[in-house]
């Protein structure tokens, strides 16, 4: 767990922007910020000593920014006797816009007096904060907090010199078991690099801010000790579900810089929730199935329960789960895949024209069956397959009789091999993207139990 003695935050954001015509002022942005701010002060909370923390809401001027930040580190590193940040964690945390200005679209974090036409100018540039935090505390732990659009876009100028796949081979494997002292930046971002982040109202806080601190005051019960930030992601993103918005945005953990280990999975985050013994189905407890950080489950049983729970809780009006299969549904979907008896039918989509018997789309155990037998099109995912697709907007084409044609919305996979636009073109609006983050949904539990999926512990 982090030591408050020895981590240093910077909170930084705006909630209006007066010189930008687009960009419409939000009290949420304000609250939201001096929320996170109280949670790091607090004695129930992070608990850092106020000196530890250099608040910079709402001020302005980039270059001030970027001189405070340097001046804040040498002092506090100074007072501290960490020479080049050695044995410190460095939190950074912004609450706000983030977007793309100039003629190379660099991302950019707004400030309140960003203005035309100097927009990336009078913003905080990525590029620029990575290096000013790299160069003032090299041998911390630095963890992004960013709170705003395509906040996932930011990984990338985080990323050393030898680049990320370099960094990825030689480190992948190194979890970081203590804190601090372990060097690298880790990234828990808001939303993905194409989403927008959102407001729960513009008068309260945002959406995230809600999520995050509610998961950081109520502490996990199913981990022992300290959450990482990759756990705090899963649970804001749980929390995220079960508030009922519709397709909230997936909020994402980046680790570009793991010269030290993976700070993704690092304890770092106070947990207050005490630990909960963990029990096998009979109520006794189960020494087999013990999870190392509370989040990964041992047996294809349990993620078979995870996929099915996660379908229940995607299911909605865009589309509709139907995870209690009739006998005769069972036979027609089994018939339209191919699929061997021994291959366990989760659930099926209603497509609502999938009575016409021309599409499927089901879940098994091993993976996502998709069938379009009119265009004779079809797709077999196996989940050790997912981590290694991409999920985006798509268009197939569409036509009649009469000679009109027109393009159907759809979701496109980039599998290792080939990729293939589903068609779903007569779901309702807001299907696209209900179906493409379900898929991503599903990716995630893969990767995270990947060594389970691809074994034989059927």
């Amino acid at each position: 767990m982090l030591d408050p003695r020895r981590t240093l935050a910077i909170v930084c954001g705006a909630q209006r922007w007066p010189h930008l015509a687009n960009f419409e002022p939000a009290t949420a942005f304000g609250n939201s910020a001096a929320a996170l701010r109280d949670y790091l002060t607090a004695a129930g909370g992070a608990n850092l000593p106020a000196d530890n923390v250099l608040w910079l809401f709402d001020e302005p001027n980039a270059i001030a920014h970027y001189e405070r930040i340097a001046a804040f580190l040498a002092a506090r590193l100074g007072a501290l006797d960490a020479a080049q940040g050695a044995d410190t964690l460095v939190l950074f945390a912004y609450v706000g816009h983030g977007t793309f200005f100039g003629p190379t679209k660099e991302y950019c974090l707004l400030l309140s007096d960003t203005r035309a036409p100097i927009e990336a100018d009078t913003s905080l540039k990525l590029s620029t904060l990575a290096g000013l935090l790299r160069s003032c505390a090299p041998r911390s732990s630095r963890l992004l907090i960013l709170d705003c659009c395509f906040a996932g876009v930011a990984a990338k100028y985080f990323y050393q010199s030898d680049g990320p796949q370099q960094i990825a081979s030689a480190k992948a494997a190194e979890i970081v078991r203590t804190m601090p002292g372990d060097r690298g930046v880790a990234m828990l971002c808001a939303a993905s690099a194409v989403d927008a982040a959102r407001l729960a109202d513009p008068s309260t806080v945002t959406l995230f801010n809600r999520a995050l601190l509610a998961v950081l005051t109520a502490g996990d019960p199913e981990t022992a000790g300290a959450l990482s930030p990759r756990r705090v992601c899963d649970l804001v993103y749980g929390a995220l579900l079960a508030s009922g918005e519709e397709h909230p945005p997936r909020p994402e953990v980046h680790v570009p810089d793991q010269t030290g280990g993976d700070l993704g999975d690092a304890p770092v985050f106070p947990n207050p929730a005490p630990a909960r013994p963990s029990e096998d189905r009979s109520g006794t407890r189960d020494e087999g199935t013990v999870r190392s950080s509370g989040t990964r489950p041992r047996t294809r049983a349990e993620f078979v329960d995870r996929v099915t729970a996660l379908l229940r809780i995607r299911q909605g009006k865009p589309f509709h789960v139907v995870p209690d299969i009739s006998p005769r549904l069972a036979q027609r979907v089994r018939g339209q895949h191919s699929l061997a008896d021994e291959e366990q039918l989760l659930a099926v989509l209603d497509l609502s024209f999938f009575r016409r018997g021309t599409t499927s789309a089901v879940f098994t155990d091993e993976g996502f069956r998709y069938r379009l037998s009119r265009a004779d099109v079809g797709l077999n995912l196996r989940y050790e397959v997912f981590p290694s697709c991409t999920f985006g907007a798509g268009k197939v084409p569409r036509g009649t009789p009469t000679g009109h044609t027109w393009e159907a919305e759809g979701v496109s996979v980039t599998t290792p091999t080939r990729t293939i636009v589903l068609d779903f073109g007569n779901m309702p609006s807001g299907t696209v993207p209900a179906m493409r983050q379900l898929l991503q949904d599903i990716s995630a539990l893969a990767s995270e139990y990947n060594p389970i999926v691809g074994g034989d512990q059927r």
